[in-house]
């Protein structure tokens, strides 16, 4: 690996926002790796920094982040449809069960 110069990218990340960057990309790493453990489905992240020159000898520094968070499947219900097609929870064809 080559050498590099300047500051480590830890460091910057310190820096942006004074801090809220870091602290927001902590979260949302430990909030995606907590859902995909539960979910048993795959997660990500994707921080994107734009560098823009301010014309003035800097650059300003723009984060955004986007978690994508696993959730569980929502489960799916079955409903029958009568001749008029109204949905309904009971089978109209079966005949009902005279239970008390």
């Amino acid at each position: 690996m080559e050498h590099i110069e300047g500051r480590p990218l830890t460091d910057i990340l310190g820096e942006l926002e004074n801090g809220y960057s870091l602290r927001e990309l902590t979260a949302k790493v430990y909030e995606v790796a907590r859902a995909a453990r539960e979910t048993r489905k795959p997660g990500a992240l994707k921080l994107t920094i734009k560098v823009s020159p301010t014309g003035r000898g800097s650059v300003e520094l723009d984060a955004k982040m986007d978690a994508t968070v696993p959730e569980h499947d929502r489960p799916t219900t079955t409903f029958f449809l009568t001749p008029d097609g109204t949905l309904m929870w009971n089978d109209p064809n079966q005949p009902r069960l005279p239970l008390r």
